[in-house]
């Protein structure tokens, strides 16, 4: 549950809290294996919600399927190559 608004915290809330505490600390990518670790940890502690790997990656997906994420100011998503398999994002911002 969401403290500040009383409402329940879906996968999407909880991404975006989890970026946010990101951005604090200037990093401003994401890597998928953030969804399967990270976040997962993230939402259990934070927001006492429990969702899967998948669940948070389909809601990642859908949240960045318009290549912005308004409520974070963040006005451009790309994926980066690297040497790894996973894909990573950057998230361009206006700050």
């Amino acid at each position: 549950m969401n403290s500040a608004t009383g409402k329940r915290s879906t996968a999407k809330d909880i991404i975006l809290d989890y970026l946010s505490s990101r951005f604090l600390q200037n990093v401003y990518y994401i890597s998928s294996h953030d969804f399967e670790i990270d976040v997962v940890k993230f939402g259990k502690d934070w927001h006492g919600k429990w969702h899967n790997p998948s669940t948070y990656s389909r809601a990642w997906r859908k949240l960045k399927e318009s290549g912005s994420i308004p409520e974070l100011d963040v006005f451009k998503v790309e994926s980066t190559k690297n040497k790894s398999a996973e894909t990573t994002w950057v998230l361009k911002t206006r700050t």
